[in-house]
Protein backbone atom coordinates (compact mmCIF):
# COMPACT_ATOMS: atom_id res chain seq x y z
CA UNK A 1 0.00 0.00 0.00
CA UNK A 2 0.99 3.61 -0.49
CA UNK A 3 0.80 4.90 3.10
CA UNK A 4 0.53 8.69 3.47
CA UNK A 5 1.07 9.19 7.22
CA UNK A 6 4.12 8.10 9.17
CA UNK A 7 5.50 8.58 12.67
CA UNK A 8 9.28 8.24 12.63
CA UNK A 9 11.46 6.37 15.12
CA UNK A 10 14.82 7.86 16.10
CA UNK A 11 17.09 5.15 17.49
CA UNK A 12 19.67 6.33 20.00
CA UNK A 13 21.88 3.35 19.29
CA UNK A 14 24.89 2.54 17.12
CA UNK A 15 24.82 0.81 13.78
CA UNK A 16 25.89 -2.84 14.03
CA UNK A 17 29.46 -3.52 12.96
CA UNK A 18 29.85 -4.08 9.22
CA UNK A 19 26.32 -2.73 8.65
CA UNK A 20 25.45 0.47 6.81
CA UNK A 21 22.18 1.39 8.53
CA UNK A 22 20.52 1.64 11.94
CA UNK A 23 17.74 -0.43 10.37
CA UNK A 24 20.00 -3.44 10.94
CA UNK A 25 20.17 -2.86 14.72
CA UNK A 26 18.79 -5.84 16.68
CA UNK A 27 17.42 -4.22 19.88
CA UNK A 28 16.85 -7.56 21.61
CA UNK A 29 19.27 -9.75 19.68
CA UNK A 30 16.41 -11.21 17.64
CA UNK A 31 14.78 -9.27 14.78
CA UNK A 32 16.23 -6.12 13.28
CA UNK A 33 14.60 -2.76 13.95
CA UNK A 34 13.39 -2.73 10.35
CA UNK A 35 11.74 -6.14 10.76
CA UNK A 36 10.04 -5.11 14.03
CA UNK A 37 8.59 -1.95 12.49
CA UNK A 38 7.55 -3.69 9.26
CA UNK A 39 5.66 -6.35 11.25
CA UNK A 40 3.91 -3.64 13.28
CA UNK A 41 2.75 -1.92 10.10
CA UNK A 42 1.48 -5.17 8.59
CA UNK A 43 -0.43 -6.08 11.76
CA UNK A 44 -1.89 -2.58 12.03
CA UNK A 45 -3.02 -2.61 8.41
CA UNK A 46 -4.84 -5.87 9.14
CA UNK A 47 -6.58 -4.23 12.12
CA UNK A 48 -7.82 -1.35 9.96
CA UNK A 49 -9.14 -3.79 7.38
CA UNK A 50 -11.26 -5.42 10.09
CA UNK A 51 -13.15 -2.16 10.83
CA UNK A 52 -13.56 -2.32 7.76
CA UNK A 53 -11.63 0.48 6.11
CA UNK A 54 -11.12 0.21 2.33
CA UNK A 55 -7.63 0.43 0.85
CA UNK A 56 -7.86 4.13 -0.05
CA UNK A 57 -8.97 5.04 3.49
CA UNK A 58 -6.15 3.02 5.06
CA UNK A 59 -3.66 4.79 2.81
CA UNK A 60 -5.06 8.27 3.52
CA UNK A 61 -5.95 8.03 7.23
CA UNK A 62 -4.02 5.13 8.64
CA UNK A 63 -0.95 6.09 10.64
CA UNK A 64 2.13 3.92 10.42
CA UNK A 65 5.77 3.92 11.53
CA UNK A 66 9.07 4.28 9.73
CA UNK A 67 12.66 4.62 10.91
CA UNK A 68 14.67 7.83 10.65
CA UNK A 69 17.96 6.66 9.13
CA UNK A 70 20.28 8.15 11.75
CA UNK A 71 22.20 6.48 14.52
CA UNK A 72 23.46 7.82 17.86
CA UNK A 73 26.54 9.41 16.29
CA UNK A 74 24.48 11.34 13.72
CA UNK A 75 21.82 13.12 15.81
CA UNK A 76 23.60 16.45 15.38
CA UNK A 77 22.93 16.29 11.63
CA UNK A 78 19.13 16.17 11.96
CA UNK A 79 17.56 19.54 11.11
CA UNK A 80 14.26 20.76 12.56
CA UNK A 81 12.17 19.97 9.48
CA UNK A 82 13.24 16.34 9.83
CA UNK A 83 12.93 16.23 13.60
CA UNK A 84 9.27 17.30 13.69
CA UNK A 85 8.43 14.07 11.84
CA UNK A 86 9.85 12.00 14.69
CA UNK A 87 7.42 10.69 17.31
CA UNK A 88 9.38 7.89 18.97
CA UNK A 89 12.80 7.78 20.60
CA UNK A 90 14.20 4.26 21.08
CA UNK A 91 17.16 4.69 23.45
CA UNK A 92 19.67 1.88 23.95
CA UNK A 93 20.40 2.08 27.67
CA UNK A 94 23.69 0.30 27.13
CA UNK A 95 24.96 3.28 25.12
CA UNK A 96 23.30 6.52 26.16
CA UNK A 97 25.13 6.62 29.51
CA UNK A 98 28.27 7.45 27.55
CA UNK A 99 26.59 9.77 25.05
CA UNK A 100 25.53 12.75 27.17
CA UNK A 101 26.15 15.30 24.41
CA UNK A 102 23.96 13.42 21.93
CA UNK A 103 21.15 13.10 24.48
CA UNK A 104 21.30 16.85 25.20
CA UNK A 105 21.14 17.57 21.46
CA UNK A 106 18.04 15.39 21.15
CA UNK A 107 16.41 17.10 24.15
CA UNK A 108 17.10 20.53 22.66
CA UNK A 109 15.54 19.48 19.34
CA UNK A 110 12.47 18.05 21.09
CA UNK A 111 11.90 21.30 22.97
CA UNK A 112 12.45 23.45 19.89
CA UNK A 113 10.14 21.38 17.66
CA UNK A 114 7.12 22.14 19.91
CA UNK A 115 5.61 18.66 19.83
CA UNK A 116 5.51 15.67 22.20
CA UNK A 117 7.44 12.42 21.91
CA UNK A 118 7.32 8.86 23.22
CA UNK A 119 10.49 7.43 24.75
CA UNK A 120 11.17 3.68 24.92
CA UNK A 121 14.31 2.80 26.85
CA UNK A 122 15.59 -0.51 25.51
CA UNK A 123 17.83 -2.92 27.40
CA UNK A 124 18.62 -6.62 27.18
CA UNK A 125 19.12 -6.57 30.94
CA UNK A 126 15.64 -6.92 32.49
CA UNK A 127 16.48 -5.10 35.72
CA UNK A 128 18.48 -2.19 34.27
CA UNK A 129 17.14 1.05 35.87
CA UNK A 130 15.36 3.78 33.90
CA UNK A 131 17.35 6.83 32.77
CA UNK A 132 14.24 9.03 33.01
CA UNK A 133 16.22 11.91 34.51
CA UNK A 134 18.35 12.17 31.36
CA UNK A 135 15.28 13.17 29.31
CA UNK A 136 13.60 15.60 31.69
CA UNK A 137 12.56 18.30 31.43
CA UNK A 138 11.49 17.71 27.85
CA UNK A 139 8.16 17.07 26.04
CA UNK A 140 8.31 13.30 26.42
CA UNK A 141 5.97 10.48 27.45
CA UNK A 142 7.44 7.21 28.70
CA UNK A 143 6.65 3.75 27.41
CA UNK A 144 5.05 1.03 29.51
CA UNK A 145 7.17 -0.35 31.01
CA UNK A 146 9.71 2.47 30.96
CA UNK A 147 12.54 0.01 30.35
CA UNK A 148 11.64 -2.55 27.68
CA UNK A 149 13.72 -5.71 27.83
CA UNK A 150 11.71 -7.94 25.52
CA UNK A 151 10.66 -7.62 21.87
CA UNK A 152 7.13 -8.77 22.65
CA UNK A 153 6.76 -5.94 25.21
CA UNK A 154 7.78 -3.39 22.57
CA UNK A 155 5.37 -4.84 20.02
CA UNK A 156 2.47 -4.83 22.49
CA UNK A 157 3.18 -1.25 23.60
CA UNK A 158 3.12 0.01 20.01
CA UNK A 159 -0.03 -2.00 19.23
CA UNK A 160 -1.81 -0.53 22.27
CA UNK A 161 -0.90 3.05 21.38
CA UNK A 162 -2.09 2.66 17.80
CA UNK A 163 -5.33 1.01 18.94
CA UNK A 164 -6.19 4.37 20.51
CA UNK A 165 -5.34 6.13 17.26
CA UNK A 166 -7.68 3.78 15.36
CA UNK A 167 -10.53 4.55 17.78
CA UNK A 168 -9.96 8.33 17.62
CA UNK A 169 -9.66 8.43 13.83
CA UNK A 170 -12.81 6.32 13.47
CA UNK A 171 -14.84 9.04 15.19
CA UNK A 172 -14.09 11.34 12.26
CA UNK A 173 -14.69 8.73 9.56
CA UNK A 174 -18.13 7.92 8.09
CA UNK A 175 -19.61 4.46 8.70
CA UNK A 176 -19.17 1.90 5.90
CA UNK A 177 -21.94 1.79 3.25
CA UNK A 178 -25.06 0.16 4.68
CA UNK A 179 -24.08 0.92 8.28
CA UNK A 180 -26.01 4.00 9.35
CA UNK A 181 -24.40 4.08 12.79
CA UNK A 182 -25.61 6.01 15.79
CA UNK A 183 -24.73 9.18 17.65
CA UNK A 184 -21.02 9.20 18.33
CA UNK A 185 -20.40 6.16 16.15
CA UNK A 186 -18.24 5.50 13.12
CA UNK A 187 -16.24 2.57 11.80
CA UNK A 188 -15.01 0.44 14.67
CA UNK A 189 -17.72 1.70 17.01
CA UNK A 190 -19.31 -0.47 19.64
CA UNK A 191 -22.63 -0.67 17.81
CA UNK A 192 -24.61 0.11 20.96
CA UNK A 193 -24.57 3.93 20.83
CA UNK A 194 -22.23 3.97 23.83
CA UNK A 195 -21.80 7.73 23.75
CA UNK A 196 -25.58 8.19 23.67
CA UNK A 197 -25.84 6.04 26.76
CA UNK A 198 -23.01 7.91 28.46
CA UNK A 199 -24.64 11.30 27.95
CA UNK A 200 -28.26 10.13 28.30
CA UNK A 201 -29.22 11.66 24.96
CA UNK A 202 -32.95 11.49 25.69
CA UNK A 203 -32.77 13.68 28.79
CA UNK A 204 -30.51 16.64 28.11
CA UNK A 205 -32.15 20.02 27.74
CA UNK A 206 -32.40 21.72 24.33
CA UNK A 207 -29.56 24.16 23.75
CA UNK A 208 -27.14 22.49 26.16
CA UNK A 209 -23.53 21.83 25.27
CA UNK A 210 -24.33 18.11 25.37
CA UNK A 211 -26.85 18.69 22.58
CA UNK A 212 -24.16 20.24 20.40
CA UNK A 213 -21.73 17.48 21.35
CA UNK A 214 -24.09 14.61 20.56
CA UNK A 215 -25.81 15.92 17.43
CA UNK A 216 -22.68 16.90 15.52
CA UNK A 217 -21.26 14.41 12.97
CA UNK A 218 -17.48 14.90 13.02
CA UNK A 219 -16.92 12.92 9.83
CA UNK A 220 -18.70 15.64 7.84
CA UNK A 221 -15.79 17.93 8.70
CA UNK A 222 -13.26 15.62 7.07
CA UNK A 223 -15.32 14.54 4.07
CA UNK A 224 -13.36 14.27 0.85
CA UNK A 225 -13.71 17.38 -1.30
CA UNK A 226 -12.05 18.92 -4.34
CA UNK A 227 -9.95 20.96 -1.96
CA UNK A 228 -8.74 17.84 -0.19
CA UNK A 229 -9.49 16.44 3.24
CA UNK A 230 -10.26 19.17 5.72
CA UNK A 231 -10.09 21.91 3.08
CA UNK A 232 -9.76 25.26 4.82
CA UNK A 233 -8.82 23.68 8.17
CA UNK A 234 -5.45 24.00 9.82
CA UNK A 235 -5.38 20.51 11.35
CA UNK A 236 -5.97 17.17 9.69
CA UNK A 237 -7.91 14.25 11.10
CA UNK A 238 -4.69 12.27 11.42
CA UNK A 239 -3.02 14.98 13.52
CA UNK A 240 -6.04 15.35 15.82
CA UNK A 241 -6.39 11.59 16.27
CA UNK A 242 -2.68 11.29 17.01
CA UNK A 243 -2.88 13.88 19.81
CA UNK A 244 -6.01 12.25 21.23
CA UNK A 245 -4.36 8.83 21.20
CA UNK A 246 -1.39 10.16 23.21
CA UNK A 247 -3.66 11.48 25.94
CA UNK A 248 -6.04 8.51 25.93
CA UNK A 249 -3.21 5.99 26.13
CA UNK A 250 -1.40 7.86 28.88
CA UNK A 251 -4.60 8.12 30.94
CA UNK A 252 -5.78 4.58 30.15
CA UNK A 253 -9.11 5.67 28.66
CA UNK A 254 -11.79 3.26 27.56
CA UNK A 255 -12.95 3.21 23.94
CA UNK A 256 -16.00 5.26 24.90
CA UNK A 257 -13.87 7.92 26.61
CA UNK A 258 -11.41 8.03 23.71
CA UNK A 259 -14.19 8.55 21.18
CA UNK A 260 -15.72 11.29 23.32
CA UNK A 261 -12.42 13.16 23.54
CA UNK A 262 -11.83 12.78 19.79
CA UNK A 263 -15.33 14.08 19.08
CA UNK A 264 -14.81 17.21 21.15
CA UNK A 265 -11.41 17.89 19.58
CA UNK A 266 -13.01 17.63 16.14
CA UNK A 267 -15.89 19.93 17.05
CA UNK A 268 -13.27 22.42 18.20
CA UNK A 269 -11.70 22.27 14.75
CA UNK A 270 -15.10 23.04 13.22
CA UNK A 271 -15.42 26.10 15.47
CA UNK A 272 -11.90 27.24 14.54
CA UNK A 273 -12.75 26.75 10.86
CA UNK A 274 -15.73 29.08 11.29
CA UNK A 275 -13.56 31.64 13.08
CA UNK A 276 -10.90 31.45 10.36
CA UNK A 277 -13.47 32.01 7.61
CA UNK A 278 -14.90 34.99 9.51
CA UNK A 279 -11.48 36.60 9.96
CA UNK A 280 -10.60 36.11 6.29
CA UNK A 281 -13.88 37.76 5.28
CA UNK A 282 -13.33 40.76 7.53
CA UNK A 283 -9.66 41.55 7.08
CA UNK A 284 -7.89 42.39 3.84
CA UNK A 285 -4.89 40.08 4.10
CA UNK A 286 -1.76 40.55 2.05
CA UNK A 287 -0.66 37.75 -0.27
CA UNK A 288 2.05 36.44 2.06
CA UNK A 289 0.08 36.79 5.32
CA UNK A 290 -0.16 33.62 7.42
CA UNK A 291 -3.19 33.19 9.71
CA UNK A 292 -2.19 31.62 13.03
CA UNK A 293 -5.14 30.17 15.01
CA UNK A 294 -3.08 28.19 17.52
CA UNK A 295 -3.77 30.53 20.43
CA UNK A 296 -7.51 29.97 20.11
CA UNK A 297 -7.13 26.19 20.14
CA UNK A 298 -7.72 24.87 23.65
CA UNK A 299 -5.19 22.12 24.50
CA UNK A 300 -6.96 18.77 24.25
CA UNK A 301 -5.77 17.71 27.70
CA UNK A 302 -7.70 20.64 29.20
CA UNK A 303 -11.06 19.68 27.71
CA UNK A 304 -13.90 18.70 30.05
CA UNK A 305 -17.35 17.21 29.57
CA UNK A 306 -19.40 19.32 31.95
CA UNK A 307 -22.85 20.03 30.50
CA UNK A 308 -22.78 23.82 30.26
CA UNK A 309 -26.08 25.44 29.26
CA UNK A 310 -26.25 28.40 26.92
CA UNK A 311 -26.80 31.15 29.46
CA UNK A 312 -23.85 33.21 28.23
CA UNK A 313 -23.44 35.09 25.00
CA UNK A 314 -22.38 33.19 21.92
CA UNK A 315 -20.55 36.27 20.63
CA UNK A 316 -16.78 35.88 20.59
CA UNK A 317 -14.63 39.01 20.68
CA UNK A 318 -11.51 38.49 18.58
CA UNK A 319 -8.25 40.37 18.22
CA UNK A 320 -5.73 39.93 15.43
CA UNK A 321 -2.11 40.93 16.06
CA UNK A 322 0.66 41.43 13.50
CA UNK A 323 4.14 42.91 13.71
CA UNK A 324 4.37 46.45 12.37
CA UNK A 325 8.16 46.74 12.58
CA UNK A 326 11.17 44.39 12.65
CA UNK A 327 11.78 42.47 15.90
CA UNK A 328 15.32 43.89 15.97
CA UNK A 329 13.93 47.37 16.71
CA UNK A 330 11.94 46.29 19.80
CA UNK A 331 12.84 46.55 23.46
CA UNK A 332 13.91 43.50 25.46
CA UNK A 333 10.49 43.27 27.11
CA UNK A 334 8.67 43.58 23.80
CA UNK A 335 10.90 40.91 22.24
CA UNK A 336 10.06 38.51 25.08
CA UNK A 337 6.34 39.08 24.56
CA UNK A 338 6.69 38.58 20.79
CA UNK A 339 8.47 35.29 21.45
CA UNK A 340 5.59 34.12 23.66
CA UNK A 341 3.14 35.09 20.92
CA UNK A 342 5.27 33.45 18.20
CA UNK A 343 5.40 36.83 16.46
CA UNK A 344 8.70 36.46 14.66
CA UNK A 345 7.89 37.69 11.17
CA UNK A 346 5.71 40.44 9.72
CA UNK A 347 3.61 37.98 7.71
CA UNK A 348 2.33 36.18 10.83
CA UNK A 349 -1.20 37.23 11.81
CA UNK A 350 -2.09 35.92 15.28
CA UNK A 351 -5.78 35.51 16.22
CA UNK A 352 -6.60 35.84 19.94
CA UNK A 353 -9.70 35.99 22.08
CA UNK A 354 -10.04 39.60 23.23
CA UNK A 355 -10.00 39.77 27.03
CA UNK A 356 -8.79 42.41 29.52
CA UNK A 357 -5.62 40.50 30.44
CA UNK A 358 -4.80 39.93 26.79
CA UNK A 359 -5.37 43.59 25.94
CA UNK A 360 -3.09 44.59 28.81
CA UNK A 361 -0.29 42.45 27.42
CA UNK A 362 -0.81 43.69 23.88
CA UNK A 363 -0.63 47.24 25.23
CA UNK A 364 3.04 46.67 25.98
CA UNK A 365 3.55 46.22 22.24
CA UNK A 366 1.83 49.52 21.34
CA UNK A 367 3.37 50.92 18.19
CA UNK A 368 5.15 47.66 17.44
CA UNK A 369 2.09 45.75 16.25
CA UNK A 370 -1.01 46.24 14.13
CA UNK A 371 -4.26 45.07 15.74
CA UNK A 372 -7.82 44.61 14.56
CA UNK A 373 -10.89 43.87 16.71
CA UNK A 374 -14.05 42.10 15.58
CA UNK A 375 -17.11 40.32 16.97
CA UNK A 376 -18.19 36.88 15.77
CA UNK A 377 -21.58 35.35 16.60
CA UNK A 378 -21.58 31.56 16.54
CA UNK A 379 -24.68 29.31 16.53
CA UNK A 380 -23.85 28.09 20.04
CA UNK A 381 -21.71 29.10 23.01
CA UNK A 382 -18.19 28.21 21.95
CA UNK A 383 -16.32 29.50 24.99
CA UNK A 384 -15.81 25.90 26.07
CA UNK A 385 -14.02 25.27 22.78
CA UNK A 386 -11.63 28.24 22.74
CA UNK A 387 -8.66 29.32 24.81
CA UNK A 388 -9.56 32.41 26.80
CA UNK A 389 -5.97 33.39 27.52
CA UNK A 390 -3.08 33.35 25.03
CA UNK A 391 -0.77 32.13 27.81
CA UNK A 392 -2.69 28.85 27.89
CA UNK A 393 -0.97 27.83 24.68
CA UNK A 394 2.40 29.44 25.30
CA UNK A 395 5.35 27.10 25.18
CA UNK A 396 6.36 27.71 28.81
CA UNK A 397 2.85 27.08 30.11
CA UNK A 398 2.42 23.86 28.13
CA UNK A 399 5.64 22.54 29.66
CA UNK A 400 4.39 23.43 33.15
CA UNK A 401 1.01 21.82 32.59
CA UNK A 402 2.62 18.52 31.65
CA UNK A 403 4.50 18.42 34.94
CA UNK A 404 1.24 18.54 36.90
CA UNK A 405 -1.09 15.64 37.57
CA UNK A 406 -3.65 15.79 34.75
CA UNK A 407 -7.01 16.28 36.39
CA UNK A 408 -8.65 18.76 34.00
CA UNK A 409 -10.31 16.16 31.79
CA UNK A 410 -13.79 15.38 33.05
CA UNK A 411 -13.43 11.60 32.76
CA UNK A 412 -10.37 11.12 34.97
CA UNK A 413 -10.57 7.97 36.99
Amino acid sequence: MNYKNFDSVLALASKPKAKQSILDWRPFGKNTLDEIISKHNEDYEDELKKIPWPTNLIEERGRFINVANYDLSEVDTIDLTQFVKIRFIFANLGEISGASLAVEQVKASMNYARREYWLAQISRKPLQPSERARFTPSPVHFSRPEVIADQYELEQWLASLYWYYKVAASEGTPPPPGDRGGAGEGPGGTGDSSLSAKFDIGKFEPGSWTSVFMNYRPYDLFATSEGGEGAGLQRSLTDIASDVSDIAFEKDFSEEETRALARKAMIQEKVLGDVSAFVLNNIDLKTDDELDMDFLRKPIQRMTFDDKYLERTNTVELLTVKLAKPVTTLSKGQCALCEDLHLNKKSSLIVLASHPETLKKIGILKGAVETHSMHLTLPFDATEMLSLDWRENSRKNVQTEKSKKRTDFGMDR
